[in-house]
């Protein structure tokens, strides 16, 4: 009975690490669901898009997926505000979205009057 009690706990144990270990060993957090709003950023090398940023309203830098929403979103909304709705998840210290949905243009704030 002894020996079935310290099977089944090494079996358990063996699960759960299996399930826990693909995040630990590639340094990221699981994607969270978030809605952004700020200003879209896109870098080109001449024709194809290199990179996609969006800064969000608390200064906050994402860098996006480029694939087809990303491509979308660097063709309508370059250096425009918009809201979008994305995974968020951390890969090499760097905020990576990606993006699931391109809610709307978000109106820019009025600057203040001096």
């Amino acid at each position: 009975m002894r020996s079935f009690a310290t099977v089944l706990f090494i079996a358990v144990f063996a699960v759960s690490s299996f399930q826990i270990s693909p995040v630990l060993a590639k340094g990221a957090k699981k994607p969270a669901d978030k809605d952004i709003k700020g200003t879209v950023s896109v870098k080109k090398s001449g024709t194809t898009v290199t990179s996609i940023e969006i800064t969000a309203d608390d200064k906050t830098v994402y860098e996006v997926k480029i694939d087809s929403k990303g491509e979308q979103l660097a063709k309508k909304y370059d250096g425009k505000s918009v809201e979008v709705m994305a995974k968020v998840a951390v890969v090499s210290g760097k905020k990576t979205l990606t993006i699931e949905k391109i809610v709307d243009d978000v109106p820019s704030k009025p600057k203040a009057k001096k």
